[in-house]
């Protein structure tokens, strides 16, 4: 990560490699709570189930007296005028032919969020610029803010069958949804990054931990999967940054991970899961502890 070092000194944990990688460790003994890493996503996209209930821009819940635009809405005229700069002039003519042919709510939000990070990617800092002019609030510790090389060193791995990953490439491409950068992106760029996506990104969650959006998080990404995790990913509605927190303490030189399945599926199921989706077999303690393997339903 660019100045990963003196970021994330700043939240008392550090990046270091191991066996598997790079890994992020506690520099000091931390109490539950503490925050771990408050990070910018490089970008994030509302759930087009909640387009009509949320904010397409902060993804707060609408007031009353909202505002629409299309199939979309906006909480208050900043939020408009946010969206406006960053995505819909892009976004807008096509959003609702697209909620309209697109059935799946998973496909269309991976195709508006890739969209909106290789934008970024391709824009020579300048969306970099308004997106720092938008969340130059305080409120809180400053959070930690990505670049496109970050995005760029995410890890995928490849499926046998690349075929249903090209085909939403092509359509993203196909849509309109990369605006002026259409013609310098290819579709094997934007199905490596939607690869991408299947191993790096988070779901964005409201106050009750339930799912409203995803995002792009190259911060959030070093920290490595335990099925008994010691942090927990949480969001800040004020400033939009993800945060993650410890659950229990934590000692000098532990590592810090978080659990990238439901914690509460049975052995089998999570181990069958992370395998399936991101391409390894669980070890951490929870999983190769024979009481609970023997204990976990099958």
């Amino acid at each position: 990560m660019s100045a990963a070092t003196d970021d994330l000194a700043r939240f008392s944990c550090q990046m270091t490699d191991s066996d598997r990688g790079h890994i992020l460790i506690a520099n000091k003994n931390l109490k539950p709570g503490h925050l771990v890493i408050s990070n910018q996503p490089y970008a994030r996209t509302l759930r087009p189930a909640l387009w009509s209930d949320r904010c397409f821009q902060c993804m707060e819940t609408l007031p009353p007296q909202g505002i629409k635009s299309s199939c979309i809405w906006y909480c208050s005229n900043r939020c408009q005028q946010i969206d406006y700069l960053l995505h819909h002039q892009v976004e807008g003519p096509i959003l609702e032919s697209l909620r309209t042919n697109i059935a799946s709510d998973d496909v269309l939000s991976d195709m508006i969020l890739v969209a909106r990070t290789l934008r970024r990617t391709y824009s020579n800092g300048s969306q970099d610029q308004l997106y720092a002019s938008f969340h130059s609030g305080s409120f809180g510790p400053k959070p930690i803010v990505s670049t496109a090389d970050d995005v760029r060193a995410l890890v995928y791995h490849e499926p046998e069958d690349m075929s249903p990953v090209t085909s939403v490439a092509q359509n993203v491409i196909n849509a309109g949804l990369l605006g002026e950068y259409k013609s310098k992106i290819t579709v094997q760029e934007v199905a490596k990054t939607l690869l991408c996506f299947g191993c790096n990104n988070f779901a964005v969650t409201n106050k009750l931990l339930v799912t409203i959006g995803s995002g792009v998080c190259p911060a959030g990404a070093i920290l490595n999967h335990a099925c008994s995790p010691n942090v927990v990913v949480t969001w800040n509605s004020k400033t939009g940054a993800q945060e993650i927190r410890c659950c229990r303490a934590v000692k000098a030189g532990e590592e810090l991970t978080h659990s990238y399945t439901d914690a509460a599926m049975p052995t089998e199921e999570r181990r069958h899961k992370l395998r399936g989706e991101y391409g390894f077999m669980c070890g951490c303690n929870r999983c190769v502890t024979p009481m609970l393997t023997q204990l976990a339903p099958r």
